[in-house]
């Protein structure tokens, strides 16, 4: 397949390049793309090209270490069933940052938290593991495990300050050095490698919080950072006047999007592409082009992030639940369209809740060819030849030079375990067989966190409590597609975390966004921001007007 493939592009390739030589009057080929060898013609793509197979990745609420083991041994399994070598990424999501009042750090867990760093790096460990030991015979397929936090602004143990989060970035940038040197002390580095994440959305938190978090991620050396947010409000061809921001935060501009995300050293663009319109993917490949202008050198992606697998899993998202496949298809195409920012996108990753296991990937794509050298070793090679490229930005340059050096270390790295790789037999003893159980907080929580939330939702509180049932979060605010309209988004979830029940329940009519005063007796007072009094019925799950 493909083979047919390639003959097929090689053919329309011809036909194009004939029909520009009976066109004298227009160049055969463009200037070269950065990046890339010269005299390379490039054309938008109206041919689909297999597609490489997409990885699930998770939002983390349980540190119920067997079932995270498992996660791990699932994608492991499918690897080494399928032909050839795989190069993977997940994304681990943990929540906000917390900084905790009685020292050190971690992350919020979307509500069922807190986790430490520790809890959180026990729980990458055993991801790790569950993959390397699954993929048995297999010793080429590669994972890369992001591990995610955001710049989501929470209340509680809150990292609210500039000079918080530059600490919380460099203790996260801690952990994961640590991590990469226990897989090469273990000997599975060469099949597994960690990276920070962030999902950095432009409607949570200013870019100079951002930025004072990623600035202390970077100061440890070496690691990588993916970029897993957003360019909300950012300009894209149909609306090229438009300004990054949002309401709640309107100073974003396109060169901290664009610093956050790739200018940085560390900083690797992994953007989400949710909306099935493909404005996502236009404005992402807009960024690309603006890095061209200004900075001398296309935004090199390293894939596409979707929520297609929690939209199934949640059923109210809006637009917002691309396939990985289509994606991957739409940011291809938009940056297609200028030579300078063509380019071939690997990654893949569709995100999901960790609890349900019915759902598989939207599209798992056809098997790769075999890999001959190692992602790393062949990423740095590449970024060798783009340094190589005149008029780059002195920001350009030193970001893409840090990126080079990262990668031909994690090769050397990587070279260095599978010379010592370990026996996947004899790994079984580090699997983890118990669970942390987490203290879950309850009551009202300001700016609160939980998950099957549509897309640019806005929570004024979470309420949340332990119940016969399990775990009980309520959630006031508004609708992520008309603010005027309050809601209330309800999430139970078992005591196990294997099941849950959700529903979206709408304010009556003419109440705008909710919040939550205070509960009692089994009842939410919840007044609208134009004046509504409210009460809601926690077992009926049903509105009542207060007297």
């Amino acid at each position: 397949m493909i083979k047919k493939t390639k003959l097929l592009y090689l053919m329309t390739l011809l036909i194009i390049i004939s029909a520009r030589l009976l066109s004298p009057q227009m160049p055969l080929f463009s200037q070269p793309a950065y990046g890339q060898q010269k005299y390379t013609y490039h054309f938008p793509l109206f041919l689909k090209l297999d597609p490489f197979s997409s990885s699930s990745s998770y939002y983390i609420t349980t540190l119920n270490n067997p079932h995270i083991n498992n996660l791990g041994c699932q994608l492991g399994t499918r690897d080494k069933n399928t032909p050839g070598a795989q190069d993977n990424v997940v994304i681990l999501a943990f929540g906000y940052p917390r900084c905790f009042n009685s020292g050190g750090y971690g992350a919020n867990l979307f509500g069922y938290g807190p986790a430490t760093l520790s809890d959180v790096s026990n729980a990458v460990k055993q991801f790790a593991l569950g993959y390397y030991n699954c993929t048995g015979s297999d010793k080429k397929s590669n994972l890369v495990i992001g591990v995610g936090t955001s710049n989501f602004p929470g209340v509680a143990d809150s990292c609210a300050t500039e000079e918080m989060g530059r600490a919380h970035g460099a203790a996260w940038s801690a952990m994961v050095k640590g991590l990469n040197q226990w897989a090469l002390d273990l000997g599975m580095f060469h099949q597994v490698q960690i990276y920070g994440a962030n999902d950095m959305e432009i409607g949570w938190n200013t870019p100079s919080w951002s930025r004072a978090w990623l600035s202390g991620f970077e100061q440890v050396s070496g690691n990588l950072m993916l970029h897993f947010g957003d360019a909300a409000g950012c300009p894209y061809d149909d609306h090229p006047n438009w300004s990054c921001g949002t309401s709640a935060y309107p100073e974003w501009t396109q060169e901290d999007v664009w610093y956050l995300s790739y200018g940085a050293p560390s900083a690797l663009p992994l953007p989400l592409i949710y909306l099935t319109n493909g404005v996502h993917a236009k404005q992402w490949a807009h960024l690309s082009r603006y890095s061209v202008l200004k900075h001398g050198y296309r935004m090199d992606f390293s894939g596409v992030f979707t929520q297609w697998a929690y939209c199934q899993q949640f059923g109210w998202c809006n637009k917002t639940d691309n396939t990985p496949d289509m994606a991957h298809q739409q940011l291809t195409f938009e940056l297609s369209k200028s030579p300078s920012t063509a380019q071939t996108i690997l990654w893949t990753t569709d995100i999901r809740w960790i609890m349900q296991n019915e759902f598989s990937n939207a599209n798992e794509g056809e098997s790769m060819e075999e890999i001959k050298t190692h992602p790393a070793q062949e990423r740095s090679d590449s970024l060798a030849f783009a340094l190589l490229e005149p008029g780059l930005s002195p920001t350009m340059r030193a970001s893409l030079a840090a990126k080079q050096y990262a990668y031909q270390t994690i090769a050397e790295m990587a070279a260095t375990s599978m010379g010592r790789a370990a026996p996947k037999e004899t790994l079984s003893a580090q699997i983890a067989t118990d669970s942390r159980q987490i203290p879950f907080q309850s009551g009202i929580i300001e700016r609160g966190e939980m998950l099957g939330l549509p897309y640019g939702t806005k929570l004024n509180q979470v309420w949340q409590s332990i119940t016969e049932g399990g775990y009980l979060q309520v959630g006031a605010g508004a609708a992520a597609d008309n603010l005027s309209q309050g809601v209330l988004y309800i999430l139970l979830t078992s005591p196990d975390h294997t099941r849950f029940e959700s529903t979206l329940i709408e304010a009556p009519a003419g109440c705008a966004s909710l919040s939550i005063l205070n509960e009692s007796n089994g009842f939410l007072s919840i007044q609208s921001a134009n004046g509504c009094q409210l009460e809601f019925d926690l077992a009926n799950w049903a509105w009542s007007i207060s007297p």
